[in-house]
C-alpha cells in the first residue's frame, strides 16, 4: 500500500471501507441513498470503489456538482455523465435527440465537461425537466441497473439558492424527488448524492428536508483503532519504512482517537520524509516532532481549508461568529457548554441560527458532541486552531 497523501485512493491502496461497501450494495438494492461523513474521512475513495468495481449487473454514472451554476447546468453534466456510459445509439432513440444531437455532432469524443456545456446551450433553462425525465426513464428500460452517483449535491444547492432563490431550490428537488420515486418502483436506477457540505443542515436551513425523506441516510465516521494500527503497518510496508508497536501507539495518541485517513497519512509522510532526508528511523520521540511540524506554517496547507470553508459556507458575520465558537472551543481540550456558548455573544446566534452553525461545525468535522459539551473532534485540528486563531 503507497501513502497517497490527499487525493482519493483506488485498486490496492482502498484501506479499511469494504464493510461499508457491502453495506452501500445492500442499500442500493431497496433505495437511494445520502453518504454523510465529515470532511476528509474517504468519502469521495468510497465512491471511486463503487465506481470502479461495481457489483454485476450494474453501469455507474459519476459526476461532480460543484461547478453547476444552474439546474440546467446540472441536468447537462448529468447527461454528459451518462454518455460516457451509454453509447450513441442509445441515444438516438429519445425524444429529445432531436434537440440534443447538436451537442454531441460538436464534442467527437466524449469530453465530459465540453459536452455539459455543449448540452446546457440546448436546453432551455425552462425546460429541462422534459429530456432530464426522459433519459432518466428510459435508463430504467435498459437491461442491468444504473447508479448515479453525484459529488458535491449539497453545495450545488447551496449555489442555487444563492443565485436562483429558494423556490429554484424546492422546484428542482421536488421533480428529482418525485423522479426517484418513480424509478424506485422497478428498482433499476439508484442515486447516491454526498458532498463536503452537510445535506441535510442545507435542508433544514431552506426549509426543505423533507424533499429527500425517501433517501436512506449512511454515515461514514473515523477508522476505529484496530483498522487505524493496521493502515498503519500497511504503510509501512508498502513504502518500506519499519514501524515498531511503540511508535505506532505513539501516533494513535497523538491523533486522540480521531482516525481519519488523512490524518493518519499525514503523520506517516513526515516520518518517511524524515528517513528519506537524515536517515531517521520512526520512534515516538520522531512523531512528537513530525506533530508538531503539522503546526508550522510550511504546513498550513493541509489545513486552511478548514478556514476557508467557512467563508464559503457562510456569510461574513456567520463566518466570524463560527471561528469565535471554534475559538473558544479549542481552549479545553473538553470542550464548552451551552452556557459558554451564550456567554460568547454571538449575534447570528442570538438570532436563531445557532443550528445551522452548529450543524455545519459538527457535520464537517471541526467538533463533536461529547455528552453536553461540544468538542473538537480532532487534537491535531485543534492545536492548529488553537496555533493561527488564538483570539476568541
Amino acid at each position: 500500500m503507497k501513502n497517497i497523501l490527499g487525493d482519493p485512493v483506488k485498486g490496492d491502496n482502498f484501506f479499511g471501507r469494504e464493510g461499508s461497501v457491502r453495506l452501500l450494495w445492500h442499500k442500493l438494492e431497496r433505495q437511494s441513498l445520502i453518504v454523510s461523513a465529515p470532511r476528509r474521512v474517504g468519502k469521495t475513495s468510497l465512491m471511486y470503489r463503487l465506481r470502479d468495481d461495481p457489483h454485476d449487473g450494474w453501469t455507474v454514472v459519476h459526476f461532480n456538482a460543484e461547478s453547476c451554476r444552474s439546474v440546467a447546468h446540472f441536468v447537462a453534466t448529468m447527461l454528459a455523465a451518462i454518455r460516457g456510459k451509454v453509447d450513441k445509439r442509445w441515444w438516438k432513440r429519445l425524444n429529445a435527440w432531436a434537440r440534443l444531437k447538436g451537442a454531441f455532432s460538436r464534442i467527437k469524443k466524449i469530453d465530459t465537461k465540453l459536452l455539459a456545456l455543449e448540452l446546457e446551450s440546448e436546453i432551455e433553462a425552462g425546460d429541462w425537466r422534459k429530456p432530464a425525465s426522459e433519459v432518466l426513464t428510459r435508463l430504467a428500460d435498459r437491461a442491468g441497473q444504473t447508479l448515479i452517483l453525484i459529488d458535491e449535491f449539497p453545495y450545488f444547492l447551496q449555489t442555487l439558492a444563492r443565485d436562483a432563490g429558494r423556490d429554484a431550490v424546492e422546484e428542482f428537488l421536488h421533480w428529482f424527488r418525485g423522479a426517484r420515486q418513480e424509478l424506485a418502483r422497478g428498482g433499476k436506477v439508484r442515486f447516491v448524492v454526498y458532498g463536503s457540505v452537510g445535506l441535510d443542515s442545507v435542508l433544514r436551513r431552506l426549509r426543505l428536508s423533507g424533499a429527500v425523506n425517501d433517501l436512506d441516510v449512511v454515515s461514514l465516521g473515523p477508522f476505529d483503532e484496530p483498522t487505524a494500527h493496521q493502515f498503519l503497518e500497511l504503510l509501512g510496508v508498502g513504502e518500506e519504512l519499519g514501524l515498531d508497536e511503540a511508535t505506532i501507539e505513539r501516533i494513535l495518541e497523538r491523533l486522540g482517537g480521531w482516525y481519519i485517513p488523512f490524518h493518519l497519512q499525514l503523520v506517516f509522510s513526515r516520518l518517511h520524509d524524515s528517513n528519506l532526508t537524515t536517515g531517521a528511523e520512526p520512534s515516538p520521540d520522531l512523531v512528537d516532532r513530525a506533530y508538531e511540524e503539522l503546526l508550522s506554517p510550511s504546513s498550513r496547507k493541509y489545513f486552511s481549508h478548514w478556514d476557508e470553508r467557512l467563508d464559503d459556507a457562510l456569510d461574513p458575520e456567520e463566518a466570524r461568529d463560527a471561528r469565535r465558537l471554534l475559538t473558544a472551543a479549542a481552549v479545553d481540550p473538553r470542550g464548552i457548554t451551552r452556557d459558554t456558548v451564550a456567554a460568547l455573544d454571538l449575534p447570528t446566534i442570538e438570532a436563531g441560527d445557532s443550528d445551522y452553525l452548529v450543524d455545519l461545525v459538527l457535520h464537517d468535522g471541526y467538533l463533536v458532541r461529547d455528552g453536553e459539551r461540544l468538542r473538537f473532534a480532532s487534537p491535531l485540528l485543534r492545536d492548529w486552531w488553537t496555533r493561527w486563531h488564538p483570539e476568541v
